[in-house]
């Protein structure tokens, strides 16, 4: 469908899906529509949850709902964005089956940090956990090429704040997925 049919909600909806994290007035610009049409399409995506949004700091920024088996992008930008959470990801991409000692000892955080950043990554369906025992194992639960696709699909600024860490990890899994269709 060219951008000439479709409605001003449905034009909006897909800058969102192109553009996760943008906000208003960059969504308002790059359409070139009105502030008020801008607003109240943004409004009604969110109420018939097409759109979820999060709030940073002064700006509310816009995402798809959900992009795969209840994984939303909002919880991905929510999780890179904060240093502790994103390394403790990183860390689980890198070594499936990290148990909590290996965390404490890798990020440096007590063991109730540790649990806490756990919990919100199970609530958010990035990870699942895996026990014998008492024993914990924490694996990646999203499909790698998801979170690889909501990495990418982020606004360029948001790269220009991450450490090299995560350029060596975006480089692994992009491996990973090569190998894999191989």
């Amino acid at each position: 469908m060219s951008e000439s049919t479709l409605d001003n909600g449905d034009r909006i909806l897909e800058y969102i899906k192109g553009n996760p994290g943008c906000f208003l007035r960059q969504i308002k610009s790059q359409l070139g529509l009105s502030m008020g049409t801008t607003q109240y399409h943004l409004n009604y995506l969110v109420k018939s949850k097409k759109v979820t949004s999060l709030r940073r700091g002064l700006r509310k920024l816009y995402f798809v709902n959900e992009i795969s088996n209840g994984i939303k992008e909002s919880h991905i930008f929510s999780v890179l964005s904060q240093e502790t959470s994103r390394e403790i990801l990183l860390y689980i991409i890198n070594h499936q089956n990290a148990t909590p000692p290996d965390l404490i000892r890798e990020i440096g955080i007590s063991g109730a940090s540790v649990s806490w950043h756990i919990k919100r990554l199970l609530d958010f369906k990035l990870i699942y956990e895996s026990r014998s025992g008492k024993s914990k194992k924490y694996k990646l639960a999203a499909d790698s090429e998801i979170i690889l696709q909501a990495i990418r699909n982020f606004n360029p600024g948001f790269w220009d704040r991450w450490n090299d860490r995560l350029t060596d990890v975006v480089v692994s899994l992009s491996e990973e997925i090569g190998s894999n269709v191989d």
